[in-house]
């Protein structure tokens, strides 16, 4: 699974296509800067947890891992990035 971000880094409401569907937990996170990352997908009732492993953007930025929400915007494929509310965090704890 390749989720593909509108941005050089992730950030609630930057918007997202997920490319190449499947149920593999690990996939990648790439940026509109060229940039990739590895992540984590589960599956969650309103979308998708992605968990973005630390990367460098091509400016040279230092992005620390985070965990998003990646909420289907309607359209196949189209998702919206929001923070993960606090009982999901615990919830996926273990998980992501």
């Amino acid at each position: 699974m390749v989720v593909s971000f509108a941005n050089s880094h992730c950030y609630p409401g930057c918007q997202a296509v997920l490319r190449d569907e499947g149920e593999a937990a690990e996939c990648l996170a790439e940026f509109s800067d060229g940039s990739v990352a590895q992540a984590l997908a589960q599956p969650h009732a309103q979308g998708l947890i992605l968990t973005i492993m630390p990367y460098v953007t091509r400016r040279g930025t230092r992005i620390p891992e985070r965990t998003w929400l990646l909420t289907n915007q309607g359209r196949a494929g189209r998702f919206v990035a929001r923070r993960v509310p606090p009982r999901d965090r615990m919830a996926n704890a273990g998980n992501c």
